[in-house]
């Protein structure tokens, strides 16, 4: 199981732990547990840009940023007394991804959001995953492909009329 990150007093780094029971024969032995800074976590995630605007996260079962695109917002609770965290965190539990579209106050635009649990251990402690993308990012290739096929559909018909009207003597 992982414990909810915690800043260390000593190396002022986000830290997590991992631990977990020692059972032999049934019977409890005791707890084997590692400290890890998670500061590897949220470099990787500052990079992380899908779509070159897009947003990436790493969100705690309790709702701390472990890990995000915008370094300043590690540590800081989402958005954890509303509706959607409960949703995200409800849907981390059944092990569900959940996803809604919405405006972005970071981005300032229309995005798609999508949060994946991370199950390490127990479900009910489940990290979540999340990736935002603006939704013009997400169409532009499909309305590029609608207007080559609408483009290239009216200059077909424009054609084939002209030779069936070439065809047809002239009228």
């Amino acid at each position: 199981m992982l414990i909810e990150p915690y800043i260390d007093p000593d190396s002022k780094l986000l830290m997590s732990s991992a631990v977990a029971p020692i059972i032999v024969d049934g019977k409890f032995m005791g707890v084997v547990g590692v400290d890890m800074t998670l500061d590897v976590l949220y470099n990787m995630l500052a990079k992380v840009r899908p779509y070159e605007t897009g947003m990436a996260s790493l969100i705690s079962n309790s709702g701390k940023y472990i890990a995000h695109t915008d370094t300043s917002v590690v540590n800081t609770s989402f958005e954890k007394n509303t509706s959607l965290f409960r949703d995200i965190t409800n849907a981390a539990v059944r092990g569900d991804e959940f996803s809604f579209r919405g405006f972005s106050k970071a981005l300032q635009k229309e995005t798609w959001r999508i949060f994946v649990p991370v199950q390490i251990g127990a479900k009910e402690h489940s990290w979540v995953f999340s990736v935002e993308v603006p939704l013009d990012k997400i169409l532009e290739s499909g309305q590029k492909i609608l207007w080559t096929t609408l483009i290239t559909g009216g200059i077909s018909i424009l054609l084939v009329g002209c030779l069936i009207f070439l065809m047809a003597g002239g009228l």
